[in-house]
């Protein structure tokens, strides 16, 4: 645990500029009071509308693996695009008919984390998500959870149908598929660099390529596109300029996580299993220590990670300790945020969105990085 309290201590000394304190809008507020009684409800509601569904062990599967993971976590993400969308319409227009559609995102949102979180899962061979067993460990499910997560994609589209407007229908589920490409298209670079023990592969344009994939489309950019689709600002310049200005943020999103992994060896900041090391994942830390170590050091990555040896991880950890880790990670996530915030700077003052609004972006992001561990699991 010392490790996880000085992770939170840098993340929370790294920003060099006056926050926008990020301080919950209404109706993220309310999202997070009533998302564990508004879910379930918006899963029954779909279930009982689906002429399909007449089965009721169907029914209860469906139920059971959409609930299983969000419920047992905050809904972050879900939270991140309430407080987007609030801040971008106008009061008036949240009436009852919006809050219930961007709700609806916000929880498929969170389905579709879901979703890939037990994938992750059985290709890292992991036992602890939320501080519960891995969904593919339950007596009940096993190899059954390729079906599982078979219904629970397509019950997530299903539960988009019924809920939005045919007016921007269209344009969110083109969202939610692009948003299923990118993250697939992510994985599939992940294993590959896992599979081949190329270390030479393991640079930092090959991470931020795949994490632009992974976590910058799914965490920051796909959100903010839902919230402007919802306030009827989506157009193609608004939709680039987010694309242009958020990757480094969403990266940032996934250092942090890569991090974590190393220094939550006992589960205790984000209750989920530590892979990366034993599964020789092309993570942050492995770029970064290939980046700076010493030949002598370089051999013993080489002949140490991707080895579930319980002395090669030691040896990979400390490895990462002498290389001082947590003060690489300071100074790269410092860099992003630099970067970022010139592009921001740059904007013009009637820019959609405002140059407020990402700062306020990188405020939500950075209250999840100072600590995680209030996201992780309830």
């Amino acid at each position: 645990m010392a490790c996880g309290r000085k992770l939170l201590q840098i993340s929370r000394n790294c920003a060099q500029w006056t926050s926008v304190q990020k301080a919950p809008t209404t109706v993220s507020r309310k999202f997070l009071s009533e998302f564990k009684s508004f879910y379930p409800r918006l899963i029954d509601t779909a279930m009982a509308r689906n002429k399909y569904l007449n089965d009721t062990h169907v029914k209860d599967r469906i139920k059971k693996v959409s609930e299983y993971n969000p419920l047992n976590k905050l809904p972050i993400q879900g939270e991140f695009l309430l407080y987007i969308y609030e801040l971008m319409e106008k009061p008036d227009n949240i009436n009852d008919k919006m809050k219930h559609q961007a709700y609806t995102l916000a929880s498929l949102i969170e389905t579709i984390q879901a979703y890939f979180i037990v994938q992750d899962d059985v290709m890292d061979s992991a036992k602890m998500r939320c501080k519960m067993p891995c969904w593919h460990l339950l007596p009940d499910v096993r190899h059954i959870c390729i079906n599982d997560l078979t219904l629970m994609r397509h019950f997530a589209n299903e539960m988009l149908r019924q809920n939005i407007d045919e007016s921007i229908y269209n344009k969110l589920a083109d969202i939610f598929n692009e948003m299923y490409m990118q993250i697939e298209i992510a994985q599939q670079r992940d294993i590959a660099l896992q599979k081949s023990k190329d270390y030479s592969k393991f640079t930092m344009d090959t991470y931020n390529l795949t994490q632009t994939f992974k976590a910058s489309y799914y965490c920051i950019t796909s959100t903010i596109y839902m919230a402007l689709i919802l306030c009827n600002k989506a157009t193609e310049e608004s939709f680039q300029l987010v694309d242009d200005i958020c990757n480094d943020v969403g990266i940032v999103f996934q250092i942090h996580n890569d991090l974590t992994d190393y220094i939550d060896s006992d589960t205790s900041i984000s209750g989920k299993s530590s892979t990366d090391i034993p599964l020789g994942k092309c993570s942050w830390p492995a770029v970064a220590a290939l980046q700076h170590c010493n030949t002598e050091q370089r051999k013993i990555f080489e002949e140490n990670y991707g080895s579930w040896d319980p002395e090669c991880i030691k040896r990979i950890l400390e490895l990462y300790n002498d290389l001082n880790m947590l003060k690489l990670y300071k100074e790269e996530i410092q860099s992003r945020y630099n970067t970022y915030l010139h592009k921001v700077n740059a904007l013009p003052k009637d820019a959609t969105p405002s140059p407020d609004i990402f700062l306020k972006i990188l405020d939500f992001y950075r209250s999840y990085t100072d600590d995680a561990s209030r996201y992780y699991y309830v």
